[in-house]
């Protein structure tokens, strides 16, 4: 109704359910209530006669969400009114900036191609040809940005096994495994840091001022990681030469990971 009173057509307006339209809460008790959200009719054909904005083929893009904090759901699962309710409103930057430049997904756009360039370059692959490659490349981009910029952060996080810590340290050592799946055998962040200081220089001053601590940072990080890799690696032969299947027993993994700090992940590929 509120959409019809904006004098948006009714036949732009979609009904969802709960699943679709609820947020929250985070956990399983916390502010929560129903959202709204919008989304941009891309123009490429429907899939099927079903298609509709729930559908992911890509014709309809959510670029906004709007979310009526209305309810504090409690231990028992019961919904309370909020005595002070609020609109949490997101729009998606990348995502705005796809559809504005005609695009259907955000690294596609220049908030990530310079940083896709870089790693064709260092990888010799080329965006956009193997389905594979492109994931891993993807998820370079997206995770050494992201580890640019809680870098540059004046909180002062670093790489660590703690906390927020932890989380930039997967980061990091998530691109470097997918690195690997690139054929990426060196050091190669801080070759990515002058990419995405200048996409962002601009706007993010702090990326220009520790352009250079963040180089030091990742490869510092970088360097324990191939350290890490091929002392597990070395260790994980021994371990398994005689093994009678090649299935991993659990208590196997997990020495690698508690003594070695070899990944799970790694031990799964191998």
């Amino acid at each position: 109704k509120v959409w019809e009173s904006l004098g948006i057509p009714k036949d732009r307006i979609y009904y969802l359910s709960k699943d679709h339209n609820f947020w929250g809460p985070v956990g399983s008790k916390g502010p929560c209530g129903p959202d709204t959200e919008i989304y941009v009719d891309t123009g490429k054909p429907k899939c099927s006669l079903d298609c509709n904005i729930t559908c992911s083929c890509g014709k309809y893009f959510e670029i906004w969400n709007n979310v009526f904090m209305q309810y504090n759901k409690d231990e028992n699962g019961n919904y309370i009114e909020l005595g002070r309710k609020c609109v949490d409103t997101g729009m998606g930057l990348e995502r705005t900036i796809a559809f504005l430049q005609g695009k259907s997904s955000v690294y596609d756009t220049d908030a990530f191609m310079p940083i896709i360039k870089r790693i064709e370059y260092i990888s010799g692959k080329i965006y956009g040809q193997k389905e594979d490659d492109d994931r891993c490349i993807r998820i370079i981009s997206d995770h050494v940005k992201a580890a640019c910029f809680i870098l540059a952060d004046s909180s002062a996080v670093f790489p660590s096994n703690l906390g927020q810590g932890y989380v930039l340290r997967r980061l990091i050592r998530r691109s470097i495994r997918y690195a690997k799946k690139l054929g990426i055998k060196s050091h190669f962040l801080a070759d990515l840091v002058d990419s995405v200081e200048a996409i962002y220089r601009s706007f993010y001053n702090e990326l220009t001022e520790k352009k250079d601590f963040i180089k030091k940072e990742l490869s510092t990080e970088e360097e324990k990681f191939f350290k890490t890799l091929s002392q597990g690696e070395q260790e994980f032969i021994k371990i398994t030469r005689n093994l009678p299947s090649k299935t991993i027993p659990g208590d196997i993994a997990f020495k690698l990971y508690d003594t070695y700090g070899f990944p799970y992940e790694v031990t799964e590929e191998l």
